[in-house]
């Protein structure tokens, strides 16, 4: 019987974020990712540490990497927030700079996106 294995994480890189797992080929710090593309950057906040990518500037929700033998794709789960109110009040919004994820291999699943919209007057 296989058991599954660890992740894989170079070296002696860190291996968590924010309680995100951190697989290499992403890596936190110098020597521990694949390319820019993969480094993650762990920013502190008022709520804890937030996992961030750091070329494109999404939080990282979860990184899930390939299985060939029953054949799923790898993912990096973001959360890409388009307008929001920092404040809680529905008469001051901010918009989201738009996010190009051109010169990278990450595309935008086009099956597991979800929209969520919560506020005033919704």
């Amino acid at each position: 019987q296989a058991s599954l294995a660890a992740p894989l994480v170079k070296g002696n890189c860190t291996r968590t974020c924010g309680g995100v797992a951190i697989p290499f080929p992403f890596g936190i710090g110098i020597g521990c990712f694949l390319s820019e593309w993969y480094e993650i950057v762990c920013k502190e906040s008022n709520n804890g540490t937030i996992p961030t990518l750091n070329k494109a500037k999404l939080r990282v929700l979860n990184i899930s990497l390939p299985n060939y033998h029953d054949g799923t794709n790898g993912m990096i789960s973001v959360s890409l927030p388009i307008i929001y109110s920092p404040n809680g009040t529905c008469g001051e919004h901010r918009s989201f700079v738009p996010v190009s994820l051109k010169g990278s291999q990450f595309i935008f699943s086009e099956s597991r996106n979800v929209f969520a919209a919560v506020g005033c007057n919704i």
